[in-house]
Protein backbone atom coordinates (compact mmCIF):
# COMPACT_ATOMS: atom_id res chain seq x y z
CA UNK A 1 0.00 0.00 0.00
CA UNK A 2 1.02 3.42 -0.84
CA UNK A 3 2.04 5.84 1.64
CA UNK A 4 -0.21 9.28 1.37
CA UNK A 5 2.89 11.31 0.06
CA UNK A 6 3.86 8.55 -2.20
CA UNK A 7 0.06 8.36 -3.90
CA UNK A 8 0.65 12.05 -4.61
CA UNK A 9 3.89 11.87 -6.15
CA UNK A 10 2.88 8.93 -8.47
CA UNK A 11 -0.33 10.54 -9.06
CA UNK A 12 1.47 13.76 -10.00
CA UNK A 13 4.02 12.11 -12.15
CA UNK A 14 1.25 10.25 -14.16
CA UNK A 15 -0.76 13.61 -14.68
CA UNK A 16 2.21 15.55 -16.25
CA UNK A 17 2.97 12.04 -18.33
CA UNK A 18 -0.52 12.40 -19.49
CA UNK A 19 0.03 15.77 -20.52
CA UNK A 20 3.05 15.03 -22.27
CA UNK A 21 1.55 12.01 -24.32
CA UNK A 22 -1.34 14.24 -24.96
CA UNK A 23 0.69 17.03 -26.13
CA UNK A 24 2.62 15.07 -28.44
CA UNK A 25 -0.38 13.08 -30.59
CA UNK A 26 -1.94 16.28 -30.67
CA UNK A 27 0.31 18.50 -31.79
CA UNK A 28 -1.39 20.43 -34.67
CA UNK A 29 0.94 20.66 -38.11
CA UNK A 30 3.41 23.47 -38.13
CA UNK A 31 5.11 25.52 -40.95
CA UNK A 32 8.67 25.35 -41.13
CA UNK A 33 10.84 28.36 -39.80
CA UNK A 34 10.84 31.24 -41.88
CA UNK A 35 14.38 33.57 -42.57
CA UNK A 36 12.83 36.81 -42.88
CA UNK A 37 14.22 40.52 -42.30
CA UNK A 38 12.86 43.09 -39.86
CA UNK A 39 13.64 46.50 -39.39
CA UNK A 40 16.18 47.55 -36.74
CA UNK A 41 14.82 49.99 -34.32
CA UNK A 42 14.96 53.37 -35.02
CA UNK A 43 17.77 54.30 -32.34
CA UNK A 44 19.73 52.07 -33.68
CA UNK A 45 19.23 53.76 -37.73
CA UNK A 46 20.61 56.96 -36.27
CA UNK A 47 23.47 55.53 -34.44
CA UNK A 48 25.01 53.85 -37.84
CA UNK A 49 23.94 50.62 -36.91
CA UNK A 50 21.94 48.09 -39.16
CA UNK A 51 18.86 48.87 -41.20
CA UNK A 52 17.55 45.63 -40.82
CA UNK A 53 18.00 42.89 -38.41
CA UNK A 54 17.64 39.09 -39.72
CA UNK A 55 15.70 36.80 -37.67
CA UNK A 56 13.59 33.91 -37.73
CA UNK A 57 9.96 33.48 -37.66
CA UNK A 58 7.78 30.23 -36.62
CA UNK A 59 4.30 30.51 -37.33
CA UNK A 60 1.79 28.51 -35.33
CA UNK A 61 -1.08 26.62 -36.82
CA UNK A 62 -4.43 28.33 -37.75
CA UNK A 63 -5.15 31.45 -38.52
CA UNK A 64 -4.43 33.87 -35.47
CA UNK A 65 -4.38 36.05 -34.24
CA UNK A 66 -2.02 34.63 -31.82
CA UNK A 67 -0.46 35.50 -28.84
CA UNK A 68 3.66 35.79 -29.45
CA UNK A 69 6.85 35.63 -28.13
CA UNK A 70 10.61 37.24 -29.37
CA UNK A 71 13.53 35.20 -28.52
CA UNK A 72 17.18 36.73 -27.43
CA UNK A 73 20.03 34.68 -28.19
CA UNK A 74 22.96 34.10 -25.35
CA UNK A 75 26.33 35.60 -26.59
CA UNK A 76 27.06 33.40 -28.87
CA UNK A 77 24.46 33.95 -30.95
CA UNK A 78 21.43 32.04 -33.20
CA UNK A 79 24.03 29.98 -34.71
CA UNK A 80 26.76 26.91 -33.79
CA UNK A 81 31.11 27.83 -35.62
CA UNK A 82 29.39 25.18 -38.04
CA UNK A 83 26.44 27.62 -39.06
CA UNK A 84 24.00 25.51 -37.37
CA UNK A 85 21.00 27.01 -35.75
CA UNK A 86 21.81 26.10 -31.28
CA UNK A 87 19.68 23.36 -30.63
CA UNK A 88 18.33 24.31 -27.30
CA UNK A 89 16.67 28.08 -28.98
CA UNK A 90 15.23 25.60 -31.87
CA UNK A 91 14.02 23.00 -29.37
CA UNK A 92 11.71 26.30 -27.76
CA UNK A 93 10.69 27.87 -30.80
CA UNK A 94 9.59 25.22 -31.92
CA UNK A 95 7.63 23.74 -28.67
CA UNK A 96 6.57 27.21 -27.98
CA UNK A 97 4.83 27.75 -31.60
CA UNK A 98 3.27 23.76 -30.99
CA UNK A 99 1.87 25.54 -28.15
CA UNK A 100 0.10 28.30 -30.42
CA UNK A 101 2.29 31.15 -29.90
CA UNK A 102 4.32 32.86 -32.74
CA UNK A 103 8.08 33.02 -32.31
CA UNK A 104 9.93 35.70 -33.47
CA UNK A 105 14.26 34.89 -33.08
CA UNK A 106 16.27 37.98 -33.57
CA UNK A 107 19.66 37.75 -34.50
CA UNK A 108 21.48 40.84 -32.86
CA UNK A 109 25.18 39.55 -34.08
CA UNK A 110 25.26 38.86 -37.72
CA UNK A 111 23.73 42.26 -38.84
CA UNK A 112 26.71 43.83 -37.01
CA UNK A 113 29.26 41.49 -38.36
CA UNK A 114 29.87 40.32 -34.70
CA UNK A 115 30.14 36.53 -34.39
CA UNK A 116 30.20 35.71 -30.51
CA UNK A 117 30.37 38.19 -27.66
CA UNK A 118 30.97 35.31 -25.02
CA UNK A 119 34.66 36.46 -23.40
CA UNK A 120 34.62 39.48 -25.01
CA UNK A 121 34.10 41.41 -21.41
CA UNK A 122 33.36 44.67 -20.50
CA UNK A 123 33.75 46.51 -23.23
CA UNK A 124 31.57 44.51 -25.93
CA UNK A 125 30.20 46.67 -29.25
CA UNK A 126 27.07 44.88 -28.71
CA UNK A 127 25.89 45.92 -25.38
CA UNK A 128 22.89 44.61 -23.64
CA UNK A 129 21.48 47.51 -22.40
CA UNK A 130 21.38 49.44 -25.57
CA UNK A 131 21.92 47.39 -28.57
CA UNK A 132 19.77 44.20 -27.78
CA UNK A 133 17.15 45.78 -26.11
CA UNK A 134 16.59 48.29 -29.33
CA UNK A 135 16.63 44.79 -31.03
CA UNK A 136 14.33 43.24 -28.24
CA UNK A 137 12.13 46.41 -29.35
CA UNK A 138 12.05 46.24 -33.16
CA UNK A 139 11.48 42.93 -32.41
CA UNK A 140 8.13 44.17 -30.61
CA UNK A 141 7.29 47.04 -33.44
CA UNK A 142 7.74 44.17 -36.09
CA UNK A 143 5.30 41.79 -34.22
CA UNK A 144 2.65 44.74 -33.26
CA UNK A 145 2.46 45.79 -37.06
CA UNK A 146 1.06 42.73 -38.13
CA UNK A 147 -3.13 41.50 -38.44
CA UNK A 148 -2.18 37.75 -37.67
CA UNK A 149 -0.21 38.88 -33.71
CA UNK A 150 -2.22 39.94 -30.36
CA UNK A 151 -0.48 43.36 -29.79
CA UNK A 152 -1.33 43.42 -26.28
CA UNK A 153 0.25 39.70 -26.18
CA UNK A 154 3.88 39.86 -26.56
CA UNK A 155 6.61 38.39 -24.66
CA UNK A 156 10.21 38.71 -24.18
CA UNK A 157 12.81 35.92 -23.40
CA UNK A 158 16.13 34.94 -23.97
CA UNK A 159 18.89 32.66 -22.40
CA UNK A 160 22.38 33.91 -21.00
CA UNK A 161 23.39 37.27 -22.69
CA UNK A 162 19.70 37.29 -23.92
CA UNK A 163 18.36 36.91 -20.60
CA UNK A 164 20.02 39.99 -19.61
CA UNK A 165 18.60 42.08 -22.28
CA UNK A 166 15.23 40.75 -21.18
CA UNK A 167 15.73 42.65 -17.81
CA UNK A 168 17.44 45.49 -18.92
CA UNK A 169 14.40 45.89 -21.76
CA UNK A 170 12.33 46.02 -18.98
CA UNK A 171 14.15 48.24 -17.09
CA UNK A 172 12.05 52.01 -16.87
CA UNK A 173 14.99 53.60 -17.82
CA UNK A 174 16.10 52.14 -20.64
CA UNK A 175 16.06 54.48 -23.95
CA UNK A 176 15.35 51.79 -26.51
CA UNK A 177 11.76 51.63 -24.89
CA UNK A 178 9.53 52.78 -27.23
CA UNK A 179 7.43 55.85 -25.85
CA UNK A 180 4.21 55.14 -23.88
CA UNK A 181 4.89 51.24 -23.56
CA UNK A 182 3.48 50.21 -19.98
CA UNK A 183 5.30 46.94 -18.59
Amino acid sequence: MLTEHAWLLFHGVMLRLTFLLLSLVATPAMAQPQAIAIPAHPGEQTANGPATLNAVLWQPAGRGPHAAIVLMHGCAGMNTRAGQPFPRDTDWARRLSQLGYLILQVDSLTPRNEGNLCGQGGDRRIRVSVERARDAYAGLLFLQARPDVRADRIALMGWSNGGGTVLWSLSRGNRARPAGLRV
